[in-house]
Order: C-alpha cells, then structure tokens, then sequence
C-alpha cells in the first residue's frame, strides 16, 4: 500500500491516495496498532474533506473512532460516534436525540500536518444519544459502553 501511496502522490491522484491511506489504516487497525491506524485514517478524513466526499468521510469517522475506542479514549471516540450520528439521515435521527453543538477546537495530529477537528464532551453527563445494537450484531465487545441497555 506504501507503494500504491507514493505513485497516487506523484500523479497528484487524489482520490487513490485516499484509498491508499484507507488500506494502511485498515491493516494497522488489523494488527492493532490502533496509534498508526490513526495517522492514516486522519489522511484519509482529509482527503475526504478536501473531496467533499460525505462516504469517505464517514467511513474515517467510523474507523475513527473505533480506533479510539480501542485506546480508551472516550472523549474521541465520542466525537466520532455523534458526527457518525449527525451524518445520519433524519428519519433515522427522529427516535433519538440530538446531540446538543460543543465548541469546536482543532488539535493537531500526531503529525502535526493536517489539524483533526475535536470537540471535548461536556462536564457531567455524556452528549452520546441513546441507543442499542442491532440484532446479531457480531462486534458486541467493540462498542461496548457507548451504547445504554433497556
């Protein structure tokens, strides 16, 4: 995949260069390296972002904050999870409750080359709507603690 990166680079191809950052970032998440998983699907958000590809960007939310999930980091993994919720389309949204708007801040990523937007959750309760699995749901363990049972 480095390699299929650096000739989308040299052509100045865009949209492979987000595949290529895609496939990284899915192998490092693969192995667990969830901080170089990272690196790579925050390339991916960007190309995404510079594309305005709304599927890109939600599959780099998604992968995202799976990624920070799997570090602990709730407040990340927060972030991600409502952007995933507010990408949602509205009949989707209407049994669940809107996310109340934090002020946004950027902080760098590890690279520091493109800011990574985050908004830290508030004090006291969680701003993470309610919700449930779906039925069979094969990555129970995964998400386990953002959603609510009952």
């Amino acid at each position: 995949y480095q390699q299929s990166l650096s000739i989308a680079k040299e052509s100045n191809n865009l949209q492979s260069q987000g595949q290529a950052y895609y496939c990284l970032g899915s192998s490092y998440a693969m192995q667990k390296n969830n901080l170089k998983a990272i690196e790579y699907f925050e390339q991916y958000l960007a190309v995404g972002n510079a594309l305005n590809d709304k599927s890109m960007q939600l599959r780099a939310w998604y992968n995202l904050r799976n990624a920070y999930h799997a570090l602990g980091d709730t407040a990340k993994t927060g972030y991600f999870h409502r952007l995933i919720q507010q990408a949602q389309p509205r009949s989707a949204q209407s049994a669940q409750a809107t996310p109340a708007q934090s002020p946004a801040i950027t902080i760098p990523n590890s690279g520091g080359k493109n800011p990574v937007p985050y908004i830290p959750p508030s004090a006291g309760k969680s701003e993470l709507p309610k919700a449930k699995p779906a039925k069979g749901d094969k990555d129970k363990g995964l998400l386990k603690g953002l959603f609510k049972s009952g």
